[in-house]
Formats: structure tokens, sequence, C-alpha cells
């Protein structure tokens, strides 16, 4: 099964909301079974494992099993698929589908330009704000006022410090964003002592990669 291409009404929403996708199928080799479809939105952080949506389905909603396609066949496949009611914080998503066995559970491996690639299809990373009453503002305790901008862009309204018990320096940062940026951006977190020499870095995309 070859993945075409992909339609997708938006890139940001609101928990209990739902997105329209449509998927482009052509069949290179008909099946010999009817397989199952995710619709996945995982978490972007490499090598986590959250999930906030796991849709399963069948190809046309049941209409058209996968048995059933022909050689050379050429599939729109759409779906709305909803989102939760109570989603924590905000963040992005990576959007990705899958094929897989339902009686054994097996993923189809994936290919991207006849390398392989996994078992998953990943289409693009998804806004999804936080539920209301959810707040995402620093505790007072931690508030900057003023806090600092960045590029009128950005602004840091919050820091804490703490040390775990290994001994390591916490920093936790609060952000606001203020306007669209035009690329991702890299948080710089660095550590001088009191003559001004470099001593520790911890240097990153905010939330590990997840936002």
């Amino acid at each position: 099964i070859g993945l075409l291409g992909y339609d997708l009404e938006g890139d940001s929403f609101e928990p209990g909301e739902a997105f329209d996708l449509t998927l482009y199928w052509r069949v290179l080799q008909r099946p010999q079974q009817n397989l199952s479809l995710a619709i996945q939105l995982v978490s972007a952080v490499p090598g986590e494992t959250a999930t906030l949506v796991n849709f399963n389905t069948w190809p046309g909603r049941g209409t058209y099993p996968t048995a059933n396609w022909h050689t050379g066949d050429v599939i729109a496949d759409r779906y709305r698929v909803p989102l939760p009611e109570r989603v924590e914080r905000a963040q992005a998503w990576q959007l990705q589908v899958v094929f897989y066995d339902q009686a054994t559970g097996r993923r189809l491996p994936y290919a991207q330009a006849g390398q392989p690639a996994g078992n998953a299809a990943l289409l693009r990373l998804l806004r999804v704000g936080a539920s209301a009453g959810q707040s995402q503002d620093p505790p007072p305790v931690d508030r900057l006022n003023p806090g600092p901008t960045f590029g009128a862009a950005i602004a840091l309204e919050g820091l804490r410090l703490a040390t775990d018990a290994q001994g390591a320096t916490r920093v936790a940062l609060w952000w606001r964003s203020l306007a669209p940026l035009g690329s991702d951006a890299v948080v710089f977190v660095h550590l001088y002592d009191a003559d001004g020499q470099l001593i520790a870095t911890a240097d990153g995309p905010p939330l590990a990669g997840g936002f």
C-alpha cells in the first residue's frame, strides 16, 4: 500500500474539537488480508511513547476492507478524528498513520523513498491547546515581573530552580508566545560562576522537542 498524500483541514486545535483528514492510498499489490488502520497523535519528543489520540478504524470506515482492494486502485479515505475533552497542557503532537493486523497487533513496516522508516507514516505536527481552566501560568513565587522578551515574540514569565536527589540543578521556565516565529528556536540555559566563567549548559528545543 502506497500513501500518495493527504489533506488536513487545520493545524491547530482545542480539546473536544475534531480534525478532518483525507488519506490517499495507491494499491501496489492486493493485500491478502483485512488490515486495520490507526490514526494517532503521539509525543513529538524523541524516545517518548505518550499518545494523545489513538483512532482505530478500517479503511473506508469499514466499507472497503483491504482484502477487496485491487492492484492499481487509488482510494480517497476520509475521517473525522475527535480530540479528547481534557488535555493537560498545550503542545505539539506528531500525526501518524499505521496499518496493522488486528488479530496479532503486528504493524506493517513503512518505507520512505525505498528505505526502511519504522512502522508508522509521519505526516506532520499538530498543535493541541490545553483544556479550559488548566492554568499554565507560573505560580506567584516563580513569576518574573517584569520578565525579559526575546525578539518581541517570546516572553519569559517565570523561573524556578531546584536541586534533585542526584544533586543536579533543575530549571523550569514559563514562556508566553507573543507573536509567531518564522522558524524553530532553541533554548540556551547557561550557568556562569561569579567570575563569568561558563560552568554548565543545558541547551535544546522547548519541552525537549515536544512544542
